[in-house]
């Protein structure tokens, strides 16, 4: 949509100055809602840090948890305490490297936005500030080109629009705008993204969450209407609309993302991921320890319970450190490179059955072409 009709529209609405509780709730549920219109989209865009197509499912299952919980929120009519709910529940429920990330979001979030029951643009912006925060500094490596980079630019947009006006809406659209710029930019800034042609998954999916986000809050049945950021960015397809036909906005080509991306002849070693119970924890102590036995680590929480995700080429090691600092519990190791093997399984099939229904003469390998190793 262009700027002057987005203009137009905000001129012809009541300025939203406050929400609480209850709108926010029905914000979370309409993130979650394009979330899910967008999630195998998200999965196919998938290469960072790891190709194993599943950055929309493990956002999509993150975000479900979020609002499951801030759906029995202590004060239902409270900003504070449904983002409250709603930051232990993704915590909870977080899964993957991506799903991580948005839970200290969300933390950062309901921290920003303290103990008040209603929120004004000036709260909302300094949540997302805040959620800026507590997401670089859940990363033991921040790499720019990714979910974080799509929060801070999100965030700096909301923080400009909230110093020139009180409008809610006016200041989401314009994170909403920002973070769908910021997305497209992160081919350029991150080398895997730039071989694979595509954008990065994760903030690909929060942007998507912040558009739910806005639409709810300017129009609860404004989810059918046209997207707010570009209509085709380079490196993925448009936004899928929330229960609309899926027919209107055809898949790309499977040869993308993880599907573009070869097996290292290493793997990708073992998704591994709990919870540790206290009480006495220390988060960042328990960062330094376990994230030396892997890359991506995130550990994250406080010194009741704290979320571990870590992909590690010999998950036993981890898991018989950690059980040594406190109860685990919803233990789960995923061997990623099984993951890729099934994307590109899906991928040559596609290929296969279009081939069917359109055969053409394959093109034959070089003679002295080296054999793949499996």
């Amino acid at each position: 949509m262009p700027a002057e009709a987005g203009s137009k529209l905000s001129v012809l609405r009541e300025p939203v100055l406050t929400i609480g509780g209850v709108e926010l709730l029905a914000a979370l549920r309409s993130a979650l809602a394009w979330l899910q219109a967008n999630q195998e989209e998200i999965n196919d865009l998938n290469v960072f840090p790891v190709p194993d197509g599943d950055t929309g499912s493990n956002m999509y299952l993150t975000l479900r948890s979020a609002v499951e919980e801030a759906q029995s929120a202590a004060d239902p009519s409270s900003a504070a305490s449904v983002l409250g709910s709603a930051a232990h529940g993704s915590l909870m429920g977080a899964r993957g490297n991506s799903g991580v990330i948005l839970s200290q979001v969300l933390r950062g979030l309901a921290q920003g936005v303290d103990a008040r029951p209603r929120l004004d643009a000036a709260a909302l912006a300094r949540g997302l500030g805040e959620a800026r925060t507590v997401a670089y500094k859940a990363v033991m490596k921040p790499t720019e080109g990714t979910i974080l980079t799509v929060v801070r630019e999100a965030a700096e947009a909301a923080a400009r629009s909230a110093e020139e006006s009180a409008d809610i809406v006016t200041v989401l659209e314009q994170a909403v705008r920002a973070s769908h710029a910021a997305v497209e930019r992160t081919t350029d800034q991150l080398q895997v993204l730039r071989d694979a042609g595509v954008v990065d998954a994760g903030g690909f999916g929060f942007a998507v969450i912040l558009e739910g986000l806005s639409r709810a809050i300017a129009d609860p049945g404004a989810a059918q209407t046209a997207p707010t950021g570009p209509r085709r960015r380079s490196g993925e397809g448009r936004v899928q609309l929330p229960f609309a036909s899926q027919d209107a906005a055809p898949r790309p080509s499977v040869r993308r993302g993880a599907a573009a991306v070869e097996m290292k002849e290493e793997g990708w070693g073992y998704c591994t991921e709990f919870l540790i119970h206290g009480p006495g924890l220390d988060p960042e102590r328990l960062r330094d320890e376990l994230g030396r036995l892997g890359e991506s680590a995130l550990v994250v929480g406080d010194p009741d319970l704290v979320r571990v995700h870590i992909h590690t080429g010999e998950p036993a090691p981890l898991i018989a450190l950690a059980s040594s600092r406190g109860r685990l519990s919803k233990l789960k190791v995923e061997d990623m490179s099984a993951q890729h093997h099934d994307v590109l399984d899906r991928a040559e099939a596609a290929e296969h059955s279009e081939a069917a229904e359109d055969p053409q003469p394959p093109a034959q390998p070089a003679a002295d072409a080296p054999r793949k190793a499996i």
